[in-house]
């Protein structure tokens, strides 16, 4: 048991870290670029719906590693530089360890991973602290709790950025594509689709749920036949049998819809309009199959990387309970075949 636990324990966790991806949908062109003066226009002219269902939009535009330097140990390292324009916690959620993201307009402040700071400063105290990068000075503004050289700044007026993240909770990406018409281009390259993988890793985490659901189901069946086959001539038997079969039916139906409701998020996009439509699902998964293959073979970024990782330890949790409880329900039925 104290092994169920652990694993459970461990899926919970990377299903509730997967959440903060929930509502986070990523556009990547090479073939166009974005501009924060377009993102500042685009919300003006907005429509109250439109800043209703988008939350927040941030470019940026990950760049080749740069040497960072501090001054004052002479200390040096070659470090990954992100531009951003906007909201750094869509390009690395959850993620601060101390101090704060830079504003839109702080073009004096930066944050750095903890591992930079350790290797410049021996510490993660270093708020306040100054750093050289590409001939410019930055203050140290946070600190991230990532293992890897990574430094965070937002980038100058007019600066040119191919990567978005928006911020839509519960909207559809076809809605999400139509309000952003004026932004995006007619094709992207990749899109990194962070309800799907949700939806996909809640759907992945209830299969234990779907096991014991199943083989408790088969428990009061069997009870039932027991009951009534054990004596018929006691009509209080044949009375409980028969109640027993009626609730096996009604809990199964109540345990699905509850199993359904709790762990099926996926958006309209992913519901045919009739169920008519045989060619809808195989199409869909194409397309999303497609756009996932886009996704993994380009290089993946922070935010990517963490959605993946956490939904392959729903996969391992979710593989983990399941062989545990098909495993422990095969010798209760033994047991129960003995008696």
């Amino acid at each position: 048991m104290f092994i169920v636990g652990l694993i459970l324990g461990f899926g919970i966790r990377c299903y509730e870290n997967l959440k903060e991806f929930s509502g986070v949908t990523g556009f990547y062109s090479q073939k166009s670029t974005f501009t924060r003066e377009e993102i500042q226009s685009y919300w003006k002219e907005a429509a109250p719906d439109t800043k209703r269902e988008i939350r927040d939009i941030t470019l940026f535009c990950p760049q080749e590693p740069l040497e960072i330097t501090n001054p004052v140990l002479n200390r040096g390292i070659q470090a990954g530089l992100i531009q951003v324009a906007g909201n750094m916690n869509l390009i690395v959620p959850q993620s601060l360890m101390y101090g704060a993201f830079t504003e839109s307009q702080d073009i004096y402040g930066c944050v750095v991973s903890k591992k930079t700071a350790e290797s410049l400063f021996s510490s993660h105290d270093i708020l306040g602290e100054t750093v050289y990068l590409d001939g410019k000075t930055y203050l140290i503004r946070g600190i991230l709790d990532i293992r890897e050289e990574l430094c965070l700044i937002q980038g100058p007026e007019n600066c040119e950025y191919t990567y978005m993240k928006v911020d839509a909770p519960g909207i559809p990406l076809s809605v999400v594509k139509q309000q952003l018409t004026a932004l995006l281009p007619y094709e992207v390259d990749s899109v990194s689709e962070g309800p799907l993988y949700t939806g996909i890793g809640g759907m992945l985490f209830s299969i234990p749920a779907w096991i014991s659901l199943v083989y408790l189901l088969r428990l009061f069946w069997k009870k039932a036949k027991v009951a009534g086959d054990k004596d018929r001539e006691y009509k209080w038997q044949r009375i409980l049998a028969y109640l027993l079969r009626y609730g096996v039916v009604l809990s199964g139906f109540l345990g699905a819809s509850v199993i359904l409701l709790l762990s099926l998020h996926f958006s309209d996009n992913y519901i045919p309009s009739a169920w008519s439509d045989f060619s809808f699902w195989p199409n869909l998964f194409i397309e999303k199959w497609k756009d996932f293959r886009t996704l993994a073979a380009g290089k993946l970024l922070y935010s990517e990387r963490k959605m993946f990782a956490n939904l392959l330890g729903i996969i391992i949790a979710s593989s983990g309970e399941s062989i545990t409880l098909i495993a422990g329900c095969k010798s209760c039925f033994f047991v129960l075949d003995l008696d």
